[in-house]
Formats: structure tokens, C-alpha cells, sequence
């Protein structure tokens, strides 16, 4: 009986994995049918309106799915444009006519960003379909398609960059089923608990190119340890919003960090020699660091960063140190590929494939706010990053 059924399930996979791809691909429900048919309960209060605090407990509500999960990511993500954010609270109307381009709507509106609802609500229908609903798909992760979403949460993805480019196996130990969810060690001594991603948090969290969705887990369990520790309000994948790179590395690995300032590069007192002096310093902890396994990040500031392709606010992980050449290689956490302009340096920016860039050490700390580095002796205070970044971006 057993040799003869298997011939039989192998003759129908082929069609039913067809079907089931046709049927998860076909073309979305227009955005503004979405939008109307799942309002009602996405407005917890019935006052007509959505606020930002709707919004994120309809993302995390796994009951709103498909196409309505894409459709409240796609407004989370207009409320997160940099130039032009949507501001919150949205009425019903508002949201049907910018997304049907009813011909009264005024051109100013455009400034607003409303009318990229439509293409934010595609990219995460797709996003939501494609994305494999387990935990890993292809084994030990990767930093290959491994690339952050629309949560700022760079302060926790460089360093889980740097842990998995330091042993990918040991990052995929780290995490359990659990129940209705995971359980996610965060170092020897934390742990915590988080059920499991709802379409809505997977449209707006980091992404992993097909390998399952542990980093949106890993997020949540960043978020959970805030909530826990800091008694915030919010859902968990939004609490993991903002912090300091260097603290997140002291929460995964239960050691303590020295962070090195580049600010004496932008105070014009700071003599060639102090430069000078302080490089070889920078040079001690980056060979050092690095060929002891340890972790490494670092950080842009809130200003005077005009480097093409490097973004402010924002973090990096350091995977390594060429002393050779004396050059910084460095991933950005959006894994983008960037190809500047003329001469790559300070003026054109740096070569990126798939977020990694090889900087020379001496034009690094010209635009770096900081770096942090993980030492080989236990944190004295085990605790969430703080909110807010530190001064240096570190």
C-alpha cells in the first residue's frame, strides 16, 4: 500500500503546487475595496477615524490578514515617509478618495504621500504571499536577503547582522517553538516570549528573501524585552523602534562594550596629531575586536552626514577589518546595492552589494558618529537599549 501511494502523490503535487501558486498570486482586490471593507473593525473606538495606536494593533491583530493586513501596512508606512508624512487620524473618506483619485482631490494632497498608498499595498500583498509563514525555511540564517523593513529597528538588526556573520548557526539556536509562538533567547541569562507574526507584522518588518520569518520573531522579541523592562504600551514589533546598536550588543551577547567617539573629527581644535593618535587607538580595538570573534557596530549621527548612501540615525555592522589596506567593511542593514557617482569616497559614497561596504578607515570616522565593541567581560547591568540612540550613533 505504502509503495503504491506514493506514486499517486506524486503525480498530483505538480498541479495542486500550481494551482495554489495562482491562487496565492492573483491580482489584489483594488486598495480603496480593502480599505473600505476592513475599517470598521480596524477603528477599535468607532469614532470614524484611525490613530496610530489603531493602526498598530490592527498590524499585530492576526485576525486582519491578506490583503487587509497590506492594506493597514500600507498606511503605517505613509505615516513613516521621510519627507512627507501622512499624519494621523485618517477618516474613512480621506482614505477611499486619495486612493481613487476622485478628481476634486487637491494637488497639494501629493505632498502628503497618499497617493503611494497604492503601490505600498502592492509591494506588501506581494511581500505577504511570498514570504514562507515558518520560522526557517532554508536552514541556519543568512545575511543574504536578510534586509530591514519599515520599523526602525537598525539598532537591533546590525547587531544580529554581526552575530550571524560571527556563526549563523549559533543565531538560529537561539530560537524555540513554543506553544502558540517562539521563545527567544536573547542571551545566557533573558529570555522572552512572543507569539507568532501576523501578515501585518510581516509586511512591516525586516525581510529575509525567502530563508522564513525568524527576523520578524528576533524583532518581536526585541520589542517583548522593552515591554517587559520599560512597561511601554505599544505592540512588540513597534517597541522595537529606536535604540542604541551598542546597548543591543550587550544585550546578546551578556558582555560589556567600549564605544569609541569619532566626534573629535568634526571639532576643528582636534590637532593632525590627536588624529592621528586616536586612529591608531580606533586600529588597536577594530584588529583586536575582530580577531577575537567579538561584535562590532556602528553608527551615524542625527547631522552632518552628507555622504551619498549613508544614511543618518542609523546603524551599521562592522564585519571586519582589512589592516592590510586599512579599510572598514561595514553592512547597512537595508542590504541595498549603491554605485556612486564618480570616485567612491566622502564626495560619491561607496560601492554596496547587498548592504556591504569596504571604507578606508580615515574617511570612516569623518562621517561615523561612532563605534561600539563588544569586550570579554560580562555587562555589570543587563537591561533594554535605551529609546533613543546615543549622541555618537553608536
Amino acid at each position: 500500500m505504502k509503495t503504491s501511494a506514493r506514486p499517486a502523490i506524486t503525480r498530483l503535487a505538480p498541479s495542486l503546487l500550481a494551482l495554489s501558486m495562482t491562487a496565492a498570486f492573483a491580482d489584489p482586490q483594488p486598495l480603496a475595496q480593502v480599505i473600505q471593507k476592513g475599517f470598521p473593525a480596524w477603528d477599535a473606538d468607532k469614532d470614524g477615524s484611525l490613530t496610530i495606536d489603531e493602526i498598530n494593533l490592527a498590524l499585530a491583530d492576526p485576525e486582519v490578514r491578506g490583503e487587509e493586513a497590506a492594506a493597514v501596512a500600507a498606511i503605517y508606512r505613509a505615516t513613516r515617509n521621510k519627507s512627507h508624512p501622512m499624519q494621523p487620524p485618517f477618516a474613512l473618506s480621506d482614505l477611499v478618495k486619495q486612493e481613487s483619485g476622485e478628481a476634486n482631490t487637491p494637488a497639494g494632497d501629493e505632498d502628503l504621500g497618499i497617493p503611494r498608498l497604492g503601490s505600498y499595498y502592492a509591494a506588501y500583498v506581494e511581500k505577504i504571499q511570498g514570504a514562507p509563514h515558518e520560522l526557517f525555511a532554508s536552514g541556519a540564517p543568512s545575511l543574504n536577503g536578510f534586509r530591514q523593513g519599515k520599523v526602525g529597528s537598525c539598532f537591533c538588526l546590525a547587531p544580529m547582522a554581526a552575530l550571524i556573520n560571527r556563526d549563523p548557526a549559533a543565531v538560529a539556536a537561539r530560537f524555540t517553538r513554543d506553544g502558540d509562538g517562539f521563545t527567544v533567547r536573547l542571551n545566557g541569562d533573558r529570555t522572552v516570549h512572543v507569539t507568532a507574526p501576523t501578515d501585518g507584522e510581516i509586511a512591516i518588518s525586516s525581510g529575509t528573501g525567502g530563508q522564513g520569518y525568524w527576523s520578524t520573531v528576533y524583532e518581536k522579541a526585541v520589542g517583548q524585552m522593552r515591554i517587559e523592562d520599560k512597561s511601554l504600551k505599544d505592540p512588540p514589533l513597534v517597541a522595537a523602534t529606536a535604540g542604541s546598536a551598542g546597548t543591543m550588543v550587550k544585550v546578546l551577547t551578556g558582555n560589556e562594550i567600549k564605544r569609541f567617539s569619532c566626534s573629535p573629527w568634526r571639532k576643528t581644535e582636534t590637532t593632525p596629531a590627536e588624529k592621528d593618535a586616536l586612529l591608531d587607538q580606533l586600529r588597536t580595538l577594530l584588529r583586536e575586536t575582530s580577531s577575537a570573534h567579538r561584535l562590532i557596530t556602528a553608527g551615524t549621527g542625527a547631522k552632518g552626514n552628507t555622504v551619498p548612501g549613508i544614511s543618518s540615525m542609523h546603524a551599521y555592522a562592522v564585519l571586519g577589518y582589512d589592516a592590510g589596506r586599512d579599510n572598514v567593511i561595514i553592512r547597512d542593514p537595508h542590504g541595498q546595492d549603491y554605485q556612486p557617482r564618480g570616485t567612491p569616497g566622502l564626495q560619491n559614497g561607496y560601492p554596496a552589494a547587498k548592504g556591504v561596504m569596504e571604507i578606508p578607515l580615515r574617511e570612516i570616522v569623518q562621517f561615523m558618529g561612532g563605534f561600539a565593541f563588544e569586550q570579554n567581560i560580562p555587562a555589570r547591568k543587563k537591561g533594554a537599549p535605551s529609546p533613543e540612540t546615543t549622541a555618537d550613533g553608536a
